[in-house]
């Protein structure tokens, strides 16, 4: 069991391929956000066929939730310039649309301007952490996680913040590569779920990946800070950073999600 044998595409046409759905990352009627995504984001690496220009925006709207079984997904290039791809992504399930999303590559370019005023967040080391189980309630994925809690609220105990932050790595260990930096990119535990003390349904509208650096990393570990500011109109946005154990951002996210009680 690994997000790369659970993601594992086969090419059915010049923009086509056909994956599996598990069931291993399921949350209540379907798939996370972030096991769909490393699907799209998988196929566009394949079709790009470049291992110079990297995968450095990613923005993905979902559609309908699948069901375990086969899944389409179609990769289109839409503009291959001199130093920057543009692609169409699509997941299918029995024709109809599951998920559908834009996708820019690019070369990694050392000697540009640079600035780095955002410092990744405070945090003991992974080891010194104390490793989270999944709780009754929490989604069937989070054991698609190691996760060691460094601090936000959980359920049965609410914080004034929407932030929860944690040290990540898939179970199975594995390279810190884009599947791996994309399932992570959509969170373990949404930060809604710190602020209101318990869980909900949160099923997301849109996300966006920006990757900041070239993958893989090295280390074990990403710290994973998530936090949220507004919740207005049954909808509320997120804001991920994913930090490796040298200090390295990783990746940013941003996503809008909808808040339903459950019934």
């Amino acid at each position: 069991m690994s997000l790369a044998g659970d993601t594992a595409l086969e090419r059915v046409a010049e923009d086509r391929w056909r994956g599996e759905v598990s069931e291993r990352w399921w949350i209540q009627r379907g798939p996370f956000g972030g096991y769909l995504s490393a699907f799209l984001v998988r196929a566009g690496i394949e079709v790009v066929d470049d291992p110079a220009r990297l995968p450095r925006s990613f923005t993905v709207h979902f559609v309908d939730a699948p069901q375990a079984g086969p899944l389409d997904v179609i990769a289109t290039p839409e503009r291959v310039g001199r130093s920057t791809t543009a692609l169409s992504l699509r997941l299918e399930q029995e024709g109809r649309p599951v998920a559908l999303a834009l996708a820019g590559f690019a070369a990694w370019r050392d000697g540009e301007p640079e600035w780095a005023d955002l410092k990744p967040p405070g945090a003991p080391p992974p080891d010194d952490c104390p490793p989270l189980k999944r709780v009754d309630g929490a989604p069937r994925f989070h054991d698609r996680f190691a996760i060691r809690w460094v601090d936000g609220g959980f359920p049965g105990h609410p914080v004034e913040r929407a932030r929860n932050l944690a040290w990540l790595r898939l179970e199975e260990g594995g390279p810190l590569d884009h599947l791996a930096v994309t399932a992570m990119s959509d969170g373990w535990m949404p930060a809604a779920f710190s602020k209101l003390g318990r869980f909900a349904i949160v099923p997301t509208f849109d996300l966006t990946i920006h990757f900041r650096a070239p993958l893989p990393v090295d280390g074990e570990w990403l710290l994973a800070d998530y936090r949220s500011a507004v919740s207005a109109g049954g909808a509320w946005e997120e804001d991920g950073e994913l930090w490796a154990q040298d200090g390295t951002l990783v990746a940013q996210s941003r996503q809008l999600a909808m808040m339903r009680e459950p019934r």
